[in-house]
């Protein structure tokens, strides 16, 4: 048996390659295309704030207010809450809570409504954390299984704090 000229190695794959591709371009339909994903968003407003912003707070204070909310496009597969942010020592843009649970939190069930926020700060007070003068903020976050994000939030309201008495453990 003659064999003729030998092609270069590799070509006969490019081939197998180049028309495994063109078949099975021809062959198939393009995938439908998904819907876009419908994302959530939200306002917050500040009906009634107490203590009043520039007034001075103590370890033992207790933040009150009323908000307004709004989501549109709740996830069913999300939780959403209403939470304080509060000012943190590393500067502009950093903020934290001490949130532990649920029972610290309001969680909003509701696309749109009112609630009322009832916070002790005690927990941040002791916390090393915590900028002076005081800035607290509230979100709306939106939690899921693979994260979550801040919806929507007020401008920072700001406290001054009360300084410690000599012997008062922080």
């Amino acid at each position: 048996m003659t064999i003729g000229k030998r092609s270069p190695a590799g070509t006969g794959t490019l081939l197998l390659v180049l028309f495994t591709s063109t078949l099975l371009g021809c062959a198939s339909s393009p995938a439908p295309s998904a819907p876009p994903a419908v994302r959530a968003t939200a306002e917050l407003s500040v009906v009634r704030l107490t203590p009043s912003p520039m007034t001075t707070l103590t370890r033992t204070s207790i933040i009150e207010g009323t908000f307004n909310y709004r989501i549109s496009d709740m996830d069913p597969k999300a939780t959403y809450t209403l939470e304080p942010a509060f000012g943190d020592r590393r500067g502009p843009g950093y903020t934290f809570n001490a949130v532990t649970g649920p029972a610290d939190v309001v969680t909003l069930t509701t696309s749109a409504g009112t609630v009322e926020v009832r916070y002790p700060i005690l927990r941040e007070w002791t916390n090393q954390r915590l900028a002076r003068p005081i800035e607290i903020a509230f979100n709306i976050i939106e939690m899921k299984p693979s994260g979550g994000r801040v919806l929507a939030k007020t401008a920072p309201y700001r406290y001054e704090a009360a300084p410690e008495l000599p012997g008062v453990k922080k």
